[in-house]
């Protein structure tokens, strides 16, 4: 079967498709609503759960789908999809008080922050009994990273190609932990923060910073 790349077609969840001569790769519609109407049904479902128990069960869905497509063109369908979730929500909370004005919903389940008026959070305790902001992920939150286009040409298998590999590998390393502000590695009492340097595949480990838990 052949398909004309002008017109599209849909594969692994995006829309493929050539505009003026630029291959674009986006989230396809299907996708999207699968993934709204999966998020939609979780929502309705935990109607009498606490706010932060709704939060923590939300956030790993909306980090998960919001990942995979951040190497594409996503930012429009981020924006629909927090507008989705976000209508959602105000059902959600409508529905738990039904006898409650608008403006008292917003107060109890919409919070005003430094970067955002209606935020879906709430303070809640932490093991040592201080006070924890939680809130709702936004997928438009997460930054669009390309993907690293590899030489045509490249042979991992030549010697002279051996220093591009080694960089390509660093990059790619460094994308994949950069959301990971630290390692950590428990030791004696003693929290380990590893600066690694990726050489010929390996990790260089002569750089040991000790920080007291």
């Amino acid at each position: 079967m052949h398909i004309r790349i002008r017109q599209g077609f849909d594969f692994l969840g995006w829309t493929v498709r050539q505009f003026n001569n630029k291959l674009i790769i986006k989230p396809s519609k299907k996708n999207e609503e699968a993934f709204y109407s999966k998020v939609r049904d979780k929502i309705k479902r935990l109607s009498m759960v606490k706010q932060e128990d709704l939060i923590k069960v939300l956030n790993p869905m909306i980090r998960g789908w919001a990942n995979y497509h951040r190497s594409q063109v996503a930012s429009q369908a981020y924006g629909r999809m927090d507008a989705l979730i976000w209508r959602a929500l105000w059902n959600w909370s409508k529905r738990r008080h039904s006898k409650k004005g608008k403006r008292w919903i917003k107060e109890k389940y919409f919070k005003t922050t430094a970067t955002r008026i209606w935020n879906f959070g709430t303070m809640i305790k932490d093991r040592h009994g201080m006070d924890k902001w939680v809130e709702l992920l936004q997928c438009s939150k997460t930054a669009i990273k390309r993907h690293i286009k590899v030489k045509s040409d490249y042979n991992p298998f030549l010697p002279e190609w051996e220093l591009y590999g080694e960089t390509l590998h660093q990059k790619r390393m460094y994308e994949e932990f950069s959301h990971r502000h630290k390692w950590q590695m428990l030791y004696n009492g003693s929290a380990t923060l590893i600066h690694t340097t990726f050489l010929r595949g390996k990790v260089n480990l002569s750089q040991l910073k000790k920080e007291q838990i």
